[in-house]
């Protein structure tokens, strides 16, 4: 899911009336023609319920790859000796990194511009080589990341990856609640070098307690978010 933060009203996320929406993920398809329903159904013989069982279960990188829908399996399968496998594996890959740049691309434009991205969850926080294709797609915005960064990024804190003369910041930060995540980007400072915003973005986390945001220093950015 893409989730767009801005100080004015509007707030985008790429979730729709369900988490199927959106870019393609493990197992989910992510935006589609909604008439694919009806021809699923009748092309299999089977019911819309079981088509949406097989839009969340049996799709995304599981579906296009057939091998698997975490992302360290499809890297590994891009490299296999069936050119089967190695052609589905990139297949899979391609499409979730460009339904992540379209996405973002298209917020991107909505708000005029962006301070930072900021990858979190799963592929977010342990795939370096999504990261790097996905941010390479955004590089006409000035975007650029430090590819030592990005490949040794530490689990479990907040981290900057990008270049040093990067227009836009790209932070990795890991969250196990909204708050957590939420909290990081507000203490974020696009005026602080990067250590700083390391140490601030950690400290912001450290101080979320509950589900509920903990109201101590978190507002502490003096930049745009």
């Amino acid at each position: 899911m893409l989730l767009t933060m801005s100080f004015s009203e509007r707030v985008l996320s790429s979730m729709g009336f369900t988490p199927l929406a959106g870019t393609v993920m493990g197992t989910r398809c992510g935006d589609v023609d909604p008439s694919i329903v009806n021809f699923l159904c009748d092309k299999l013989n089977v019911s819309a319920q079981e088509v949406t069982n097989i839009m969340n279960k049996k799709s995304g990188l599981l579906g296009v790859s057939g091998i698997s829908g975490d992302s360290r399996d499809i890297k590994k399968g891009t490299e296999s000796e069936d050119p089967k496998v190695a052609y589905r594996c990139s297949l899979a890959q391609k499409l979730q990194i460009n339904s992540f740049v379209e996405i973002a691309g298209s917020y991107i434009t909505l708000l005029g511009g962006c301070d930072a991205i900021v990858f979190t969850a799963g592929v977010g926080e342990n795939t370096p080589y999504v990261r790097k294709q996905a941010v390479g797609n955004l590089e006409y915005l000035g975007v650029k990341l430090d590819d030592n960064r990005n490949e040794n990024c530490p689990r479990g804190q907040a981290y900057e990856i990008s270049a040093s003369d990067s227009k836009v910041k790209v932070i990795v930060i890991p969250t196990k609640s909204i708050p957590e995540g939420i909290s990081a980007c507000l203490a974020f400072n696009d005026e602080a070098s990067v250590e700083e915003n390391t140490e601030a973005m950690n400290s912001a986390i450290e101080e979320i307690t509950s589900a509920s945001v903990t109201p101590v220093n978190v507002w502490s950015t003096t930049g745009s978010p």
